[in-house]
């Protein structure tokens, strides 16, 4: 695992284990993984999702 993908994976743990997100299900992948839905939980968090989190994500051009 590649740093990247080490920060997006601990970012998102941090996020459901401080109540950030909320686990709405779960399945297995074809691979045998489990997957989990999760769902941001309200308003407030959603906002802040928006305005801040996806940001970090963003590819920046230029």
């Amino acid at each position: 695992m590649g740093f990247r993908q080490w920060v997006v994976h601990n970012l998102w743990s941090v996020l459901f284990i401080t109540g950030y997100l909320t686990q709405k299900g779960q399945e297995n992948s074809e691979d045998g993984r489990e997957r989990y839905r999760l769902l941001i939980p309200n308003r407030e968090i959603r906002s802040l999702f928006i305005s801040q989190i996806q940001v970090w994500f963003q590819d920046k051009k230029g």
